[in-house]
């Protein structure tokens, strides 16, 4: 870590005086109390893969938003779905809990 000094607002370094940001592709320069700090910068997060169990239960939720979306298009089905509730939640949330835990909903997904 480079530490440069500003005395009365002059920088020793011309380059550099004033800069701020990323500077090329592993320096970043921060002014903090009328101190230059140029550091490196830090390491990206690596992403990890995914487990077999997660990408299960992503592909689970999207069928259920889709099916929720379903239902929500249809009048029919919709009415239904509101008839069950009395006003508690509105039909997309009702038909997106019925998909993650009704079982033949869930069968009917993975025959197809």
């Amino acid at each position: 870590m480079a530490i440069i000094r500003i005395l009365r607002g002059k920088s020793s370094n011309v380059i550099l005086q004033g800069a701020s940001g990323i500077i090329g592709p592993l320096v970043i320069k921060q002014t903090k109390r009328g101190i230059q700090i140029t550091n490196r910068r830090p390491p990206r997060p690596r992403r990890r893969k995914k487990k077999a169990a997660e990408v299960e239960k992503e592909s689970l939720f999207k069928d259920a938003v889709r099916y929720a979306k379903a239902v929500n298009k249809n009048p029919k089905r919709k009415e239904a779905y509101l008839k069950k509730l009395n006003g508690k939640r509105n039909a997309y949330q009702a038909a997106l809990s019925d998909y993650l835990t009704n079982t033949q909903l869930n069968r009917r997904r993975k025959s197809s």
